[in-house]
């Protein structure tokens, strides 16, 4: 049998405000798709949204000071007006880092299948499985300025990778190169959920980003895309040879994960820490690897199993209490001491949301390198 679920160090209980929450989607309280500790601010999102929440940490086991930052207020998205959220299509963010002075933010660059209506009869239910859609916002790669404190995003400075996923728009930068790609070309017209291609985490080192993949996984193989950005003089990311034999501008990191996507990556110094879990929307065993010296990898690699640390074997449920994002974490006024790591989740169950907009996440020793 496998090694039974980490039990959590602590929890962490964050409270959103319900007059942002009210805005017709999903409130954040209800599942989180990424986080992010910066200084004694927690940086979240969910997939449903087109904002950035802002809590926080107030030493009590807890966050709070719910602020709301529209990204539409900070870069253009393909999609979308200025006012507010509702307004704009959701950008399904699936990814958070800082480095540099940046908030960089990934959305999942996914297509989306429609779901049967509830009560929908044979006749609409099939109707609705047949719909694809190419949410346009969803193939965002951004970098936002941070304030010193880490607590405030400016607009000033702030830039992303252009285009969309529209093909006939010839997407981003990005699109067109996977849709040249011998490994990935066949799998950008496939839903996310369905093993199509699906971002789902974003670790940044200067220039370099890379994107962990939900899917495809090819033959049991996860993958991790690497890129270089710079930006131009007018302020625009662009991708930039990498550093290497090849100069290639896309780089892939095949690992193998048990079978697994990736659900999110963390940079831990040279260090990535990968959520592992299903590709399709469905339970199954969630664990947290650690990949050494990812950082110090210059050339496309093959990352064998006996290759990754096994750190965490996650607590999930049915149906709900999924594992979505990872964060180095350190509790506020902390003195050296052990590394924790929290995790939070998405389709929270009734034991994560014990009400007024409140979201429960866990906090778990992290085993060193």
């Amino acid at each position: 049998m496998p090694p039974p679920a980490a039990k959590p160090l602590s929890k962490l209980t964050l409270a959103f405000d319900e007059r942002l929450a009210a805005d017709g989607r999903k409130s954040p309280h209800e599942g989180l798709s990424a986080v992010l500790q910066v200084g004694d601010s927690l940086w979240v999102a969910d997939d449903e949204s087109a904002a950035l929440e802002r809590l926080t940490l107030n030493g009590g086991g807890g966050a709070g000071s719910h602020a709301r930052f529209p990204l539409i207020d900070y870069v253009d998205l393909p999609c979308g007006a200025e006012g507010d959220p509702p307004e704009v299509p959701e950008v399904d963010i699936e990814g958070l880092d800082a480095d540099g002075g940046y908030l960089w933010v990934a959305g999942s660059h996914s297509v989306k299948r429609s779901k049967p209506p509830r009560g929908a009869d044979a006749r609409e239910g099939h109707k609705a499985l047949r719909q694809l859609s190419v949410d346009d916002n969803r193939y965002l790669l951004a970098r936002i300025p941070l304030s010193d404190d880490g607590t405030e995003l400016r607009r000033q400075g702030a830039a992303r990778l252009p285009g969309s996923g529209n093909r006939r728009k010839r997407g981003t930068e990005l699109a067109r190169l996977l849709r040249q790609d011998r490994h990935l070309s066949a799998y950008l017209d496939i839903p996310g959920k369905e093993n199509g291609l699906d971002v789902e985490g974003l670790a940044v080192q200067g220039e370099r980003v890379f994107l962990g993949l939900r899917g495809p996984v090819l033959r049991g193989w996860a993958t991790i895309l690497e890129i270089r950005v710079q930006a131009d003089r007018q302020g625009t990311l662009r991708l930039a040879p990498l550093e290497g034999k090849r100069r290639a501008r896309l780089r892939k990191h095949f690992l193998d994960l048990d079978g697994r996507g990736l659900r999110d990556i963390h940079r831990d110094g040279d260090d990535l820490l990968l959520l592992a879990g299903p590709t399709m929307d469905v339970d199954g065993l969630e664990t947290v690897f650690r990949w050494r010296d990812a950082m110090k990898v210059r050339e496309p690699s093959l990352v064998r199993r006996g290759q990754l640390q096994e750190l965490l074997r996650l607590p999930s449920g049915i149906g709900c209490n999924r594992a979505e994002g990872i964060s180095v974490f350190t509790p506020p006024g902390a003195k050296g001491g052990g590394r924790q790591l929290l995790v939070v989740y998405d389709a929270a169950g009734p034991d994560r949301c014990p009400g007024g907009s409140r979201l429960v996440a866990d906090v778990f020793p992290l085993p060193p390198r």
